[in-house]
C-alpha cells in the first residue's frame, strides 16, 4: 500500500476536480437554492487538501489554516443542504463549535501539539455537518419522481459513508501517538486517505444528482401547472358561451315581446330600454374578459348613483332568465334611508349584475333576493350594505376556499355547466377597489348569500352642482356643427345616422380614410367622428401622418370611435391630440353629451367671447413667438389634465392648504392665457373650498376642456 505522503497529492487532485465539477454544476443550476454553497464547500475543502499535501509548508498552513478551511466548507455544505431542502438553518451550534475548534487547534497545534485531539475536533465538525445534512434530508418533502428518490438515497449513502469513515478513524486512534500526523505511515492513515479520495466523488455526484432531480421536479411542476391552466381556461372558453346567453336571452326575449305586445309607446319604450341594457351588458362582459386577462380593474370616476334605481334596472335586465326557471326575484330597499350616493356606478353595476346572474344560475327552485341597507356614519357618509341571497344548491367548504379565484367554478356537476368562473374574481377586485370586501356565507342545499359593504358619500338630489351648464349650448335640441363621420361598417353607420338625425346635426359619411381625406379638403367640418380601425389603415396613423399636415381653414375637433377597451390605447389617442374617445357600443346619451360639449366651444362667437378674452390672446401673440405659443396651446390639454389630476388627488387626501394654493396657481395661469371664465370658476372653487363646501371636480375639469377648445379656436382666428 502507498504511503500517505504519496496519497495526499492524489487527494488534492481529486478534490480539485470535484471543485471544478461543482463550479460547473452551480453555473448550470444557479437558480436552485444551495448550489452556490455546495460549490463553496468543495472549493474550500480542495484548497485545504492542497495545503495538507505540501510537506514543505509550516504547521500554520498545513494544519491550522487547512482545518479551518474544512470547517468553513462544512458550514457551507450544511447551509446549502438546508436551503436546498427548504429547512430553517440553526446557526448557534456552528458558532459554539467554531469557538471550540479555534481554541483547540490553536492550543494543540502551536502550544501542545497533539494529533489525536485534533482528529477528535475534526470529527466533531464532520459529524455535526453530516448529521444536520441527514436531518434536513429526512425533514424535507419526499418527491414522487423516481429521479428525486434515487438522488436522495445517493446523497444519504454518501453522508453515511463519510460519517462511517470518520467514525472508524476515531476508533483506530488507540494506535496513534500525539506526535503523529496525517503523513505518518500507518495502516489507519493509508486506509483513511484512500477512502477519503473516493467518497468526495460520490458526495459531489450525489449533490449534482440532487440538482438534476430538482430541475426535473420544476419542469414537471411547470408542466402540470400549464396543463391545469390550459384545462381551466379551456373550460372557461367553453362555458363562456353560457355567460353570453344571459344578455342574449334578454335581448331575444324582449324583442319577441316587443312584436307581440300592443302598440303602446310607453310599453315599447320600456322593452327597448331593457334590450339596450342587455346589449350594453354584452359590452360589459367583453370588458370583463379583457380586464381579467390583463389583471386590471382600475376604479372609475365617481358619479351620483340612485342605488334603488340601479338595482331595479339590473333585476329588470335579468328577469327573463329568472322567469325561464320559474324563480322569483325580489328587491328589498326598505332599510335604505337615502337613495342617491356618490359612487363608482360602472363598477357597482357590474358587481350587482354578476352576483345576481350567478344567484339565478345556481338556483333550481325558490327565488333570489337583493337587499340594500344603509346606516349613517358621520355627517356626510353612509355605510351601504348589499346582500344577494338565493335558495340554490349552496357551496361546500372546498368551494368556499377557491370561489374567488379566476377561471374557477364550483365543483358540483350541475353548476359547472352553468358558470365560467370569471365574474366572482372580478367582483372581488372591484369591491376591493372601492375599499370594501366581498364575502360569502353558504350551506349546501340551503342557498348562498354574497354581501359587501361600502362607505359612500350621501348626495342630496335637490342640489345640482354643474359648472358647465351655464355655457352649454343646446339650441333647442339642435347641434349647430358640421360633422364628418368616418365609419366603414354599414350597421354602425345606420345607428350613428339615427342618433345624429335625432340630435338635429348636419353630417356626412366617409367609408374609409381615403374618402375622409377628400371630404375634409372639399368642405370645412367642426367635428370628425373617426373610427380607429378602417379597411385602409388605422385612424390614429391617418390623424398623425396626414390630417395633422393638412392646411385647413378650420381645425375640426377629432373624436375617436373605438372598440378598444384598453385604457392605454385610448390614452395614446388623447396624447396625440385627439380630443375625446367614445367607446363602442355608442349610446345616444354619451354621443349627445360629447357633441354638445364640443359644439359649446365652437358653434358661436358669443360663446367664445364668454370663455376667452381675445385681447389677452392678441397681446400674447405679439409678445411671444407664434411657434412657441402654438406649441404651448397644442399641449395645453395634456398640461391641464395633469393639473386637474393633481387637484383631484389633493382633494382626495384633504390637503386643503396645498389644494387652495394650487387652485390659485391654475386660476392665475388660466387668466394669463385669457381663459377668463375658467379663471372665475377656479376662484369660485377656491372660495367653496375655504367655506368647506363641495366642489364638482369632474364638471370643473370638463369646463376647463371646453375653455381650452375655445382658446384654441380663438387663437386660430387671431393668427389667421
Amino acid at each position: 500500500m502507498l504511503e500517505p505522503k504519496l496519497l495526499l497529492p492524489v487527494l488534492a487532485l481529486t478534490t480539485s476536480v470535484c471543485g471544478v465539477f461543482m463550479l460547473l454544476n452551480w453555473l448550470i443550476h444557479r437558480t436552485i437554492a444551495g448550489t452556490k454553497q455546495w460549490m463553496l464547500f468543495v472549493t474550500s475543502v480542495a484548497i485545504a487538501c492542497i495545503l495538507i499535501s505540501q510537506p514543505q509548508l509550516s504547521d500554520f498552513w498545513r494544519v491550522f489554516v487547512a482545518n479551518h478551511l474544512i470547517l468553513l466548507g462544512l458550514v457551507f455544505l450544511t447551509l446549502g443542504t438546508e436551503r436546498f431542502f427548504q429547512i430553517k438553518s440553526k446557526y448557534w451550534p456552528w458558532v459554539l463549535l467554531s469557538l471550540i475548534h479555534l481554541a483547540g487547534y490553536t492550543w494543540f497545534t502551536f502550544i501542545d501539539p497533539n494529533f489525536i485531539v485534533r482528529v477528535c475536533l475534526n470529527y466533531l465538525v464532520w459529524a455535526l455537518s453530516l448529521g444536520l445534512c441527514i436531518h434536513a434530508l429526512f425533514q424535507s418533502k419526499v418527491s414522487e419522481l423516481t429521479e428525486a428518490t434515487i438522488a436522495r438515497w445517493t446523497f444519504l449513502l454518501a453522508c453515511i459513508g463519510m460519517l462511517v469513515i470518520f467514525t472508524l478513524r476515531l476508533l483506530m486512534l488507540d494506535g496513534y501517538q500525539p506526535s503523529d500526523s496525517l503523513q505518518t505511515n500507518n495502516f489507519g492513515n493509508q486506509l483513511f486517505t484512500i477512502t477519503v479520495i473516493a467518497i468526495p466523488l460520490l458526495l459531489c455526484f450525489s449533490l449534482s444528482l440532487l440538482c438534476s432531480s430538482r430541475r426535473a421536479e420544476q419542469v414537471e411542476q411547470t408542466k402540470q401547472a400549464a396543463e391545469k391552466a390550459s384545462m381551466l381556461k379551456g373550460r372557461y372558453l367553453t362555458l363562456l358561451s353560457h355567460e353570453l346567453r344571459t344578455p342574449l336571452n334578454a335581448i331575444v326575449g324582449h324583442a319577441e315581446m316587443l312584436k307581440s305586445v300592443p302598440r303602446e309607446p310607453l310599453k315599447h319604450a320600456q322593452l327597448c330600454d331593457i334590450i339596450t341594457g342587455a346589449a350594453m351588458s354584452l359590452s360589459d362582459l367583453a370588458n370583463q374578459v379583457l380586464l381579467q386577462a390583463k389583471g386590471e380593474t382600475k376604479p372609475h370616476e365617481l358619479a351620483i348613483v340612485d342605488i334603488q334605481q340601479v338595482s331595479q334596472e339590473i333585476i329588470d335586465l335579468l328577469s327573463p332568465l329568472a322567469k325561464e326557471k320559474h324563480l322569483s326575484v325580489a328587491l328589498d330597499t326598505s332599510a335604505l334611508s337615502i337613495k342617491s350616493y356618490l359612487a363608482d356606478k360602472e363598477s357597482l353595476t357590474l358587481i350587482l349584475k354578476n352576483l345576481l346572474s350567478n344567484a339565478i344560475k345556481y338556483t333550481v327552485e325558490g327565488g333570489v333576493t337583493v337587499t340594500v341597507k344603509s346606516e349613517q356614519v358621520g355627517s356626510n357618509h353612509h355605510s351601504v350594505q348589499f346582500f344577494v341571497s338565493d335558495t340554490g344548491v349552496g357551496l361546500n367548504d372546498d368551494d368556499l376556499v377557491n370561489i374567488f379565484e379566476p377561471f374557477v367554478t364550483v365543483s358540483t356537476e350541475q353548476t359547472v355547466a352553468q358558470g365560467a368562473g370569471l365574474g366572482l374574481s372580478l367582483c372581488k377586485q372591484l369591491v376591493e377597489n372601492m375599499n370594501g370586501e366581498l364575502r360569502v356565507r353558504s350551506q349546501v342545499g340551503c342557498g348562498t348569500e354574497f354581501f359587501f359593504e361600502l362607505l359612500l358619500e350621501r348626495i342630496d338630489p335637490t342640489i345640482n352642482i354643474g359648472v358647465t351648464e351655464r355655457y352649454t349650448n343646446h339650441q333647442n335640441g339642435l347641434l349647430a356643427c358640421n360633422i364628418l363621420v368616418v365609419e366603414d361598417n354599414l350597421l354602425n353607420r345606420e345607428v350613428l345616422k339615427h342618433y345624429l338625425t335625432e340630435l338635429g346635426a348636419h353630417f356626412v359619411f366617409a367609408h374609409n380614410l381615403a374618402q375622409a381625406s377628400k371630404k375634409v379638403v372639399q368642405q370645412p367640418f367642426d367635428i370628425i367622428l373617426l373610427d380607429m380601425h378602417l379597411p385602409d389603415g388605422h385612424g390614429l396613423s391617418w390623424f398623425v401622418d396626414e390630417f395633422s399636415l393638412m392646411n385647413l381653414s378650420v381645425s375640426p375637433t377629432v373624436i375617436a370611435l373605438t372598440g378598444d377597451a384598453d385604457e392605454q390605447a385610448q390614452q395614446a389617442y388623447l396624447e396625440h391630440g385627439i380630443t375625446y374617445c367614445i367607446s363602442k357600443p355608442v349610446s345616444q346619451s354619451t354621443l349627445s353629451a360629447v357633441l354638445e360639449q364640443v359644439c359649446a366651444a365652437q358653434s358661436t362667437e358669443v360663446l367664445d367671447s364668454a370663455l376667452v378674452d381675445e385681447d389677452v390672446l392678441r397681446q400674447l401673440s405679439t409678445s411671444l413667438e407664434v411657434k412657441f405659443l402654438s406649441t404651448k396651446l397644442q399641449y395645453l390639454p395634456d398640461t391641464f389634465d395633469y393639473e386637474f389630476a393633481q387637484l383631484q388627488g389633493l382633494a382626495d387626501i384633504k390637503a386643503n392648504d396645498i389644494l387652495n394654493d394650487k387652485l390659485i396657481h391654475v386660476g392665475q395661469e388660466s387668466k394669463e392665457l385669457g381663459m377668463i371664465a375658467l379663471s372665475q370658476e377656479l376662484k369660485l372653487a377656491s372660495e367653496l373650498l375655504q367655506r368647506g363646501e363641495k366642489i364638482d371636480w369632474q364638471a370643473l375639469h370638463s369646463f376647463a376642456k371646453e375653455s381650452i377648445v375655445a382658446l384654441q379656436a380663438v387663437h386660430a382666428k387671431v393668427v389667421a
